[in-house]
């Protein structure tokens, strides 16, 4: 080989010193990854938690119509107070039983539902006044709600939001549920030490139309 050559070949090759500043970009990028990778995942379980509190409502809606039924969208606690598991009813024909339409879904590791409002007292204590005369179709909730063996209590092993046969919400005013990042703990959330939630998306339930709407922090 002539020298011309080695000198080209040597010239093409990568130094010790270019190899190690490579290696380190990649390591801290790596780093950058990782330390990344949780904000990402939490914004990720909002949004999928968010989607799967908003599907179960607006087919709660959808079936009150369609079948001219009273519906309830139940949370459930699944744990340390954390509401995290979702399913929705409607009442059975003309009795006071509950009958289960869809599957119990989970929300995603990471989020749960803020229980500040509690659909549990609404409006089965406080009735409004347009729905009074309703009592025939605003069946109270269930004793008889089960998840796979258990049998749940109302204000205690979940929460219930119902809906008219013609969509409108039962409850005094709209219905502002949100999907937080973190868990509760006697009252109070834990999120990295504090004691308030520093992500989240609220789901806006209103009243006259039953239909909802998504808010952030910086819009509220």
């Amino acid at each position: 080989m002539t020298s011309a050559k080695v000198n080209r070949l040597t010239s093409q090759a990568f130094s010790l010193l270019e190899l190690l500043v490579v290696v380190a970009i990649i390591a801290i990028l790596s780093v950058m990854v990782a330390l990344s990778a949780p904000s990402l995942l939490n914004a990720a379980a909002l949004t999928w938690g968010s989607r799967v509190l908003g599907d179960s409502v607006s087919f709660a809606r959808d079936q009150a119509m369609a079948k001219n039924v009273a519906t309830y969208v139940v949370i459930r606690v699944s744990g340390n107070h954390s509401w995290q598991r979702i399913a929705v009813f409607s009442r059975a024909g003309d009795s006071d039983s509950w009958e289960q339409i869809s599957q119990w879904k989970n929300l995603p590791t990471g989020a749960i539902i803020d229980d500040t409002y509690n659909p549990a007292n609404e409006p089965w204590t406080h009735k409004p006044d347009d729905l009074r005369k309703a009592d025939a179709i605003v069946t109270a909730p269930s004793t008889q709600i089960r998840d796979a063996d258990q049998a749940l209590t109302t204000g205690v092993d979940y929460l219930c939001i119902g809906f008219l046969p013609d969509g409108a919400l039962i409850a005094n005013d709209n219905v502002g549920l949100r999907v937080v990042r973190g868990r509760r703990i006697d009252g109070a959330f834990l999120i990295d030490g504090g004691s308030q939630p520093v992500d989240w998306v609220k789901l806006i339930i209103e009243k006259a139309t039953g239909r909802t709407k998504e808010l952030y922090p910086n819009q509220s």
